[in-house]
């Protein structure tokens, strides 16, 4: 409940919470704690606090892994592989973004 509140509390969202009526600060308390009740929500967030790369790597090839067959997708981790770390670390960043941007 504590985090829920640093919504409401935080200067940069003052403006906001002060346009919105009571009843719709109830709805995102509520949507917040029901996303933080669920299990693998709570897991992804305890994983991605512990190793965020590996967490953005997971991620990002759950993202793709539906556009691609089988086979194809495991010649794509091979070359994600063998680009090194810092190359497919600067990847994930790169396809991280271009993922999300699409989401929006």
């Amino acid at each position: 409940m504590t985090s829920d509140r640093k919504i409401f509390s935080q200067a940069n969202n003052a403006k906001i919470s002060a346009k919105l009526s009571n009843q719709q600060k109830i709805n995102i308390l509520t949507k917040n704690i029901a996303k933080n009740a669920k299990l693998s929500y709570s897991l992804a967030k305890k994983k991605g606090k512990a190793n965020p790369i590996s967490q953005l790597e997971i991620r990002v090839l759950n993202k793709l892994r539906p556009m691609y067959s089988r086979v194809e997708y495991l010649h794509f981790q091979k070359q994600l592989e063998s680009l090194g770390k810092i190359g497919k670390l600067a990847w994930l960043f790169h396809m991280d973004r271009k993922l999300r941007d699409e989401h929006k």
